[in-house]
């Protein structure tokens, strides 16, 4: 007996969907959940500015928890990935903010730490848009949670 009732609609062949905590959706739990919390770490041991390890420690929390939640394909996965992004980029503002003020104070050693704290604070906001764009417009996320950021 032929059975008609699981033979394809149309005549293209069913494609599988990604789905789950693969690919890039795991490596960036990873960096999340891992690798950002240890760099932030090495940054809380290098300072002794009460702004700084405030910042630090924010970061790394909200990153570690992002990453967690959506490791574990949580609800609140967003909701948390929102906070650690707009902490990443508050944190990018600040690096701007630092930079304009090691600029100010026109020495060479000083100029050199501005355009360290300009070229990284670019890359922090590159980075945030590249993550929200991919939580935007995935297909392996929208799959994954039933909808995208």
């Amino acid at each position: 007996m032929i059975d008609i009732a699981n033979e394809p609609v149309s005549g293209e062949p069913l494609v599988a969907q990604p789905v789950g905590v693969r690919g890039w959706l795991l490596y960036i739990c990873i960096a999340f959940t891992i690798l950002g919390p240890i760099k932030m770490i090495e940054f809380i041991h290098g300072t002794s500015a009460p702004i700084m390890l405030a910042t630090y420690i924010t970061i790394a929390v909200t990153s570690f928890i992002a990453g967690l939640a959506t490791w574990a394909t949580r609800s609140s996965a967003f909701l948390f990935l929102r906070i650690a992004l707009v902490a990443r980029l508050l944190y990018s503002f600040l690096q701007v903010y630092l930079g304009m003020e090691l600029a100010r104070q026109q020495f060479s050693t000083t100029l050199d730490l501005a355009k360290q704290e300009f070229m990284s604070a670019a890359i922090n906001i590159l980075l945030v848009l590249l993550l929200f764009f991919y939580f935007r417009f995935s297909k392996r996320v929208r799959n994954t949670f039933g909808r995208n950021i």
